[in-house]
């Protein structure tokens, strides 16, 4: 992934909120969605309140280091279709925020390669989603994966999706979905209000993605 880290994107080197790209597909302001940032998982689909006793939820990231390697969260992950939501959680908070939808023909290999061995998050072809998830990382926010396998009555899983992106608006989905934009936390606090407090990680950021300033 760290090759990727030279096309650059633009805004904000140091954080998500610069632009993002507030308009959807066809330039068409996203509307009429509930910011997913704004309701519990589980209001997104019940097999989202996930636990360990479920088996339905990987934890990530802790807010101050790795929960393990990535080859081993991988594996880790169920080898069945379905849908994956990807979390964070600001320090000192108890409540995750929803940010990312996808869906995978097999949990393990789709969801699996959002984890990257060298530690950092995200699908690999989007550079800019691995950079907001990372600069989380860096202030202190855990990660989280939470998976709902495939239901018959759902259709397909790409219908499942787009019924979930029609109703929701995740602010790191890019597909069906309109354009990325900022993540809005409930608490109302800016991104760049929390501090870098993961300097491991924050070494790792600066190397995949240069130094933290402004990108003209």
């Amino acid at each position: 992934m760290g090759g990727a880290a030279a096309a650059g994107v633009a805004g904000s080197a140091g954080s998500f909120t610069g632009s993002g790209g507030a308009l959807g597909l066809l330039g068409v302001p996203k509307v009429q969605r509930v910011m997913s940032e704004s309701v519990k998982p589980e209001a997104i689909a019940k097999g989202f309140a996930g636990n360990w006793l479920s088996r339905r939820c990987l934890d990530v990231f802790t807010g101050a280091r790795a929960v393990a390697q990535a080859e081993v969260l991988r594996k880790l992950l169920p080898d069945c279709p379905g849908l994956h939501l990807w979390l964070v959680k600001p320090p000192r908070s108890r409540h995750w925020v929803p940010v990312h939808l996808g869906a995978a023909e097999r949990l393990r290999q789709g969801a699996g390669c959002y984890l990257h061995d060298d530690g950092s998050v995200g699908p690999s072809g989007e550079v800019w989603k691995c950079r907001v998830l990372l600069d989380l990382m860096c202030r202190g926010f855990a990660v989280q994966i939470r998976f709902r396998p495939a239901k018959a009555r759902c259709g397909s899983l790409a219908e499942d999706l787009r019924a979930k992106l029609a109703r929701f608006d995740f602010p790191l989905n890019d597909k069906d979905n309109g354009g990325c934009r900022p993540i809005e936390l409930p608490n109302g606090w800016p991104v760049v209000e929390y501090p870098i407090i993961c300097d491991g990680v924050n070494a790792l950021y600066e190397e995949l993605f240069g130094p933290r300033r402004m990108l003209l």
